[in-house]
């Protein structure tokens, strides 16, 4: 995974130039704090830092930086497309990553929603957009999540499963 802190530590000399730019880009989610990784399929944005509880193997809860949500929530996004491959085939090829926007309020996400998804009440965007209004262009499809609707890590990461495999479904649906 590349990923790329607002202070400019934490990726390659090739992938800064690139990411210094989305998180410029992505700035309107969050002036401050907003973190962007970019994995083989996802495009996570996040600006929740000191915001989410993670439980521990221990049991006890741990609060994340947006550093270790942005890297957590790209690993789990890869895990579900790597299950979609299992069960239906890996031929599905995205062309762009999907872009996964994880925030704090439910106002951030209505205005993602209205930035990249169309509309104010849109959460996601089905298939493969051409018009490259996701991200300005960097992405094709993808959603947002707040912690303030889905209240917990639980059920965050259930949204996100699910809305991956709605996308996924109607991607390889048209390739297939």
């Amino acid at each position: 995974m590349r990923g790329l802190r607002r202070d400019g530590r934490g990726a390659g000399r090739t992938d800064r130039a690139l990411l210094a730019e989305r998180i410029q880009a992505e700035r309107g989610t969050d002036a401050d704090g907003t973190v962007v990784v970019v994995s083989p399929h996802f495009y996570v944005v996040t600006n929740l830092d000191g915001k989410l509880k993670l439980r521990t193997a221990r049991g006890s809860y741990r609060i994340l930086t947006a550093h270790e949500v942005a890297h957590l929530y790209a690993q789990r996004c890869e895990q579900a497309y790597d299950d979609f491959a299992h069960w239906f085939g890996p031929e599905l090829v995205l062309p762009k990553p999907m872009a996964v926007y994880v925030v704090r309020t439910e106002g951030e996400a209505r205005s993602i929603g209205k930035r990249y998804f169309g509309g104010e009440g849109i959460h996601m965007n089905y298939a493969f957009a051409y018009n490259n209004r996701i991200a300005d262009g960097f992405s094709g499809n993808g959603f947002v999540v707040s912690l303030q609707e889905q209240h917990d890590d639980n059920a965050m990461h259930g949204f996100c499963r699910h809305q991956i495999g709605h996308i996924l479904f109607s991607c390889w649906h048209i390739t297939n």
